[in-house]
């Protein structure tokens, strides 16, 4: 989890009606949470002790933990808009913010993507992985289905046609790969995965190897 309070962004809101007084908030990340991650913000508002802020979740769904002064970690469980409510006493306002969903990871064989493989790094491969490149937070994607084939350079026939419902190599498949030799391909397709909070499989591609 990546916990770094950055890019501040301050905007003013003239309050009306029984908020007549001006108040000033910053939020962290431009506006932009994301679902089932601990978003770090900070909030605050000008002459007001941040330990006198009243700080809520009044629209959407998730979670708002107090880190310390003007401080907090927001966790969203839906993906959409959530509202805060930033409450001094006379000084109040709704701060709306923009949830967005746990971007697609990318499938990986240890560590790589597509392309030549060695034959002595494949022979060490035990499960398949995935991981959400380029984005601020660690998250635990799994790769939960998959069906691998392969194809001898001997002959250029495809063999195989294993559905995997785990992303850790059978026996069929570790029998396969310990017997490869160069030349020979090694194909993964139909990849699904799941991330935190998702109520469905992912489709996230397939991968192919040439073994050197």
């Amino acid at each position: 989890m990546k916990l770094n309070f950055i890019c501040l962004v301050w905007f003013s809101v003239t309050n009306t009606a029984i908020w007549s007084q001006e108040a000033v908030v910053a939020v962290s990340k431009m506006n932009i949470v994301y679902v089932c991650m601990d978003n770090p913000l900070e909030i605050a508002m000008p002459n007001v002790d941040s330990k006198n802020l009243n700080v809520s979740i009044v629209e959407g769904q998730g979670e708002l933990k107090k880190m310390g002064n003007g401080k907090y970690i927001l966790r969203p469980t839906s993906d959409g808009y959530i509202s805060l409510k930033i409450d001094a006493g006379d000084i109040a306002t709704i701060k709306k913010l923009v949830v967005k969903g746990i971007p697609n990871p990318t499938p990986i064989l240890k560590g790589c993507t597509n392309g030549i493989i060695s034959m002595d790094l494949i022979k060490e491969v035990e499960t398949l992985n995935c991981v959400v490149f380029s984005f601020d937070y660690k998250v635990d994607c799994k790769i939960v289905k998959y069906v691998f084939s392969y194809k001898k350079s001997i002959n250029n026939v495809f063999l195989g046609n294993y559905t995997i419902e785990d992303n850790v190599f059978n026996k069929n498949i570790k029998a396969i790969l310990q017997n490869l030799q160069s030349g020979d391909k090694i194909i993964f397709t139909d990849i699904k995965s799941r991330c935190p909070c998702d109520n469905e499989d992912r489709s996230i591609g397939a991968m192919s190897f040439i073994i050197n």
